[in-house]
């Protein structure tokens, strides 16, 4: 295993971590190396409840949602077990809800705190935490951060994030601290803007600003490195780019661009048991939605065989 960890400081709790519009948790007992994707929409617009499960190469089906879903706020995995959050079916839902893989069912969970939200900003230390998103019932972008407990299944308000206000940005966690980067504000200007979540604390701080603003891309965390990829640009058009954040120095870096087509709207890997990260389906430039599989390693991409079924974007995804 190649997650970064440390020594924890919260006595008789493991490290877990979240990253992402979509990420996962990996523990030891998760199977290595399978990649899932979950919801999203397909062409023109139709939300989704499917899921598919890569391994040996190859994609299988997995058993659908009982609802279809459209951009979920969040979702990781912790021993098999896939949880995911708020998000929109029919109308934006503080829905939560779990898939366990043993079984290939799903379940109800304590739904999360109001307002309705979608398109947040997750990060998983020792508890999910899921910050900002959009209200669309004020059409406001929100600051609010709430931390889901799931050997408990209950919610808590912590403090709220740091401004702006945001949506459709990117979370990760590294070395204990969670991460919010990026976004759109309520001028809807996207945002560069790099906060950090101290969880003993119950406080943030701000960070350098990611080098790129940008928006709806896919993270993943490898080896206490945190990784944003693809994704849309202020002048609307979408980006191969790659950057990479590291905490110890406070810096980001450009990395090798991802394999075309540019995409936006990804379903990525967030922390995985080996040293890759995974960005899957998504939409072009031309609004196409996408199938495509892209492996990241050692600095270098591979695309990987493409989802099965319906092309897809705003999907969740986890790796483990």
């Amino acid at each position: 295993m190649l997650i970064h960890r440390e020594p924890w400081k919260y006595s008789g709790r493991t490290p877990e971590f979240f990253t992402g519009q979509s990420g996962c948790y990996c523990c030891g007992a998760a199977v290595t190396g399978n990649h899932h994707v979950f919801f999203g929409t397909k062409s023109p617009g139709t939300a989704l409840a499917t899921g598919y499960k890569y391994e040996s190469a190859a994609w299988s089906a997995i058993t659908s949602a009982a609802v279809a879903n459209v951009a979920p706020a969040c979702g990781y995995i912790e021993n098999g077990i896939a949880y995911h959050a708020y998000g929109s079916d029919a109308a934006v839902t503080t829905d939560a809800r779990k898939y366990t893989s043993t079984s290939d069912a799903w379940s109800g969970l304590t739904s999360g705190p109001s307002p309705a939200r979608y398109q947040a900003m997750p990060f998983m230390v020792v508890d999910m935490f899921v910050c900002g998103g959009r209200d669309l019932s004020t059409f406001n972008p929100l600051s609010d951060n709430d931390s889901y407990v799931p050997a408990s299944d209950s919610w808590t308000g912590k403090t709220n994030l740091s401004a702006p206000a945001r949506y459709v940005g990117h979370g990760f966690s590294i070395n204990g601290y969670g991460f919010v980067v990026g976004g759109v504000n309520a001028a809807f200007n996207n945002t560069a803007d790099n906060d950090r979540y101290d969880i003993s604390a119950d406080s943030w701080s701000a960070k350098t600003d990611c080098s790129a603003v940008r928006i709806t891309g896919g993270v993943f965390v490898l080896s206490g490195i945190g990784y944003i990829a693809y994704g849309k640009k202020t002048t609307g058009l979408t980006i191969r780019d790659l950057d990479y954040y590291t905490e110890s120095t406070d810096t980001w870096t450009a990395g090798t661009q991802g394999p075309a087509p540019a995409r936006q709207w990804v379903a990525s890997s967030g922390v995985s048991t080996l040293d890759a990260g995974y960005v899957t389906t998504g939409q072009d430039n031309s609004a196409n939605w996408l199938k495509d599989h892209e492996e990241y390693t050692s600095g270098a991409w591979t695309s990987l065989t493409d989802i099965s079924g319906d092309g897809r974007q705003q999907g969740a995804g986890a790796s483990c």
